[in-house]
């Protein structure tokens, strides 16, 4: 059965490709279409939470997550006036760790 039978429809204006492999000749010269007109080609993407450029690496992804730990680092030393080690360890556990793990 089609996604019309099930009466499902695709938001085709969110739909973005990324072109991974070794084979430029193919990766230049393909286009995908859809209903709408032709899908855009990103150079990464963020699909689940995870960033994956197109060659393959999580660079971004990585850059992405550890700014995000270091502001939030910096968020708690402004907000929380305390340096008493057990509470800078329970926020930096609950708060920071959780995102870089």
């Amino acid at each position: 059965m089609g996604s019309r039978q099930q009466h499902m429809l695709f938001n085709e204006s969110k739909f973005e490709a990324l072109r991974y492999g070794s084979n430029n000749n193919i990766k230049e010269h393909t286009n995908y279409n859809t209903t709408q007109g032709s899908i855009d080609v990103k150079s990464d993407l963020r699909d689940l939470g995870i960033t994956i450029s197109s060659d393959g690496k999580f660079n971004l992804h990585i850059h992405n997550i550890t700014e995000s730990a270091r502001k939030l680092s910096g968020w708690i030393l402004w907000t929380f006036s305390t340096r008493e080690s057990e509470c800078l360890l329970t926020l930096w556990k609950s708060l920071v760790l959780s995102k870089l793990e």
